[in-house]
């Protein structure tokens, strides 16, 4: 099956997300801090009247915290409701880890929407932490290495 991926950075290292439960993408707005939140959520942030949990999925996949840019931006991911109204053939997310409450990543840059063939991505490495590989999907080798993340696992963590 054919699939788009955005492709994105954290720190020196790319990502892909897949498409389908993305419903924007923004620059970095003015992320309100929540005290005593878990350290992965980074903040709340205002978009069009709308209150939406901005978390950070480095910290997720087990990388360092970095220090926001003016390349920052925010992947707004759909809620469960808009994500049952996508009828795609084989389609493998699952409605029900997104929530009523649209959530975002934080990510340092974003990069260009990339069309894979799932018989271009390979599987999880081996050097991956076994307690982290939940978050991946796998990997696809272009020009550039980059590293397909499970947007059900992120979401949920």
């Amino acid at each position: 099956m054919i699939r788009q991926f955005i492709s994105f950075s954290l720190g020196e290292q790319r990502f892909g997300l897949d498409i389908v439960p993305i419903r924007e993408v923004i620059p970095r707005l003015n992320i309100m801090p929540v005290s005593r939140s878990r350290e992965h959520m980074h903040g709340l942030v205002n978009i069009r009247g709308q209150v939406i949990l901005v978390i950070d999925a480095a910290l997720i996949i087990g990388m360092e915290k970095r220090v926001l840019s003016k390349d920052s931006h925010i992947i707004i991911f759909k809620t469960a409701e808009e994500l049952r109204r996508v009828k795609i053939p084989g389609m493998h997310f699952n409605p029900e880890c997104y929530g009523d409450k649209a959530i975002g990543i934080l990510v340092d840059s974003i990069g260009e929407v990339i069309t894979l063939d799932d018989a271009e991505i390979e599987p999880v490495p081996s050097h991956i932490e076994e307690s982290r590989k939940k978050f991946f999907l796998g990997v696809a080798r272009q020009e550039r290495f980059m590293a397909i993340l499970n947007a059900d696992e992120i979401i949920i963590y």
